[in-house]
């Protein structure tokens, strides 16, 4: 038998038992999907594109961020990638996001010693608070120091540190 009509005969064997059995869900890989929605508890509702993986949908699928402390709020609509942890069909888990920015919203982190990075519009803000109280400082009259002690107890800035950035 020559290679050729052999590799024929397995492919004809092949066609003819998944026709009878199904084909089988490779769980070593990982597939398109799209969020459903997200349950309170943080895990993703999944939709996988390929109907054989699809079935009635994925619930209680976990996180995998890739960076301890990092959450996200998703919204439906979402692109992902479903896979399954060491090929396992009970350990499923979502990452991968292809997706427009809009629909994800990256928590950094709540704890306390927890530095986060400022955002520029919250920066101008705050510097502009600072220069118009320095502004109507310099031009109150010649009272002994009285409007800068005043200035000086009413000086309150709001954090300009992101826990929560959102791309749009």
């Amino acid at each position: 038998m020559s290679a050729l009509t052999f590799e024929r005969w397995r492919q004809d064997f092949a066609n003819i038992v998944e026709n009878l059995v199904g084909r089988q869900i490779d769980y070593t890989k990982i597939y398109p999907s799209v969020v459903v929605a997200q349950n309170a508890d943080g895990t993703l509702q999944l939709l996988a594109d390929n109907p054989k993986v699809r079935g009635t949908g994925h619930n209680n699928i976990r996180i995998r961020h890739g960076l301890p402390g990092v959450s996200v709020e998703v919204s439906a609509g979402a692109r992902v990638r479903l896979g399954f942890e060491n090929g396992k069909p009970g350990e499923p888990y979502a990452s991968l996001w292809d997706t427009d920015a809009a629909f994800v919203t990256i928590h950094l982190g709540n704890s306390s010693n927890t530095e986060f990075v400022a955002l520029a519009n919250l920066v101008d803000d705050e510097l502009a608070k600072i220069k118009d109280m320095f502004t109507d400082w310099l031009v109150a009259p010649n009272d002994g120091g009285a409007a800068l002690k005043s200035l000086s107890g009413s000086l309150s800035f709001d954090s300009v540190a992101a826990e929560k950035v959102k791309a749009e």
